[in-house]
């Protein structure tokens, strides 16, 4: 199986919100043409992966924070991070989060901890499963 990393693209939206609805979730369009006008703008990265070809999850990096603490500091957030369900445990989360710190690292003054960002994680549709960190990922590596 091929695991390829890239940004979110124009083609992206309208695929990413359809395998979302598959599975239940309710995650519009709209959602996703955002990201990719605030990408643009260089708000955020929005990174999407694809095992085989095929759409199976994102994160993003959000360079200003929602949170006042850290925008003031400028302490990037991670954020809206989803795995489709038939494609979770087989890596594709490790990978887009090592992604996402490679990123963090190349942008932020590395003089400093730059590991210090915001992981938020959730997995609103299922309620039995507790959220978990990925293997590996400790923010500071």
């Amino acid at each position: 199986m091929n695991t390829h990393i890239r940004r979110l693209n124009e083609n992206d939206p309208v695929i990413i919100s359809h395998a979302f609805q598959e599975q239940g979730w309710e995650k519009p369009v709209e959602q996703y043409l955002r990201y990719l006008v605030e990408q643009h703008k260089g708000e955020r990265v929005t990174l999407v992966a694809e095992l085989d070809g095929a759409f199976a999850g994102y994160v993003n990096v959000l360079w200003n924070s929602h949170y006042p603490s850290f925008r003031e500091q400028g302490i990037p957030e991670i954020n809206d991070f989803n795995v489709l369900i038939k494609y979770q445990r087989q890596g594709i989360g490790s990978r887009l989060m090592d992604r996402a710190e490679e990123l963090i690292r190349e942008r932020t003054d590395t003089s400093r901890d730059w590991g210090r960002c915001i992981l938020r994680l959730w997995q609103s549709s299922d309620p039995i499963r507790p959220p978990r960190i990925y293997p590996g990922w400790q923010g500071n590596s």
